[in-house]
């Protein structure tokens, strides 16, 4: 069987609950048997993400499913393990809390062949609820003006080429990464044709929806470096 062309990064703590969601999402895209592979990382679970997630992938042969286990707790760290794992030419990041529209992969691999090799991807909120798409409707509007962040694809020799994730960075990682690889002379495109579906949790952390501002606050500092190595 040839090896799939995009790879699905999943860096997973303790997320049991929403991963089987995010691996539904895998399972059903669109793009064509075995183009797409899921990677999935756990790191520093204490909970049955990762015996969850070689449940999934041995009840799913049709899907290519790699699971990796690391002890420490860190995203970074994780990322880069699952970019060294995967066998896909490009990869994406997509959050286990968060769940891709079916023919996300599929659009994806076009752009890919249409000669952008990396690009931000529409964030939306999975919830019906107006402020908590409000939110990631205005992260939309800064990524069709060119800003960089949250969940991307991009040529996975590229990723590493660049460095991959900084472990230090606790907030922005995606950030950084993205700005390092497009520093290398890549070429980023905005994907709004499909889209990834994201738990607003955060944003919900705090009474009185007080957490879309200090998440947006913190997000905003971040991207001119202040407040990165604090946890998220």
């Amino acid at each position: 069987m040839a090896d799939p062309e995009l790879s699905i990064l999943i860096a997973a703590r303790n997320e049991e609950v929403l991963l089987p969601g995010c691996l539904a999402s895998i399972a059903a895209q669109d793009a064509g048997a075995g183009r797409v592979e899921a990677v999935v990382i756990a790191n520093g679970c204490t909970d049955r993400t990762a015996a969850l997630a070689r449940e999934w992938a041995a009840a799913h042969p049709e899907i290519p499913c790699t699971v990796l286990e690391l002890p420490e707790g860190n995203i970074s760290g994780a990322l880069n393990a699952g970019a060294a794992a995967a066998r896909g030419g490009t990869v994406a990041i997509v959050d286990a809390d968060s769940r891709m529209e079916p023919h996300l992969g599929r659009r994806i691999l076009e752009r890919v062949a249409e000669g952008w090799p990396a690009g931000t991807i529409r964030i939306k909120a999975d919830s019906d609820d107006r402020l908590d798409r409000a939110y990631f409707d205005l992260i939309e509007l800064g990524k069709k003006r060119g800003s960089l962040g949250m969940m991307f694809y991009a040529d996975r020799d590229a990723l590493i080429a660049a460095g991959g994730f900084d472990p230090e960075i606790l907030l922005g990682a995606d950030y950084v990464t993205q700005k390092a690889i497009a520093a290398r002379g890549v070429r980023f495109r905005h994907l709004d044709d499909a889209a990834i579906l994201t738990s607003p949790r955060r944003i919900r952390r705090l009474p009185f929806r007080f957490g879309m501002v200090t998440m947006m606050v913190r997000w905003t500092l971040c991207s001119i470096g202040i407040g990165r190595t604090r946890p998220y």
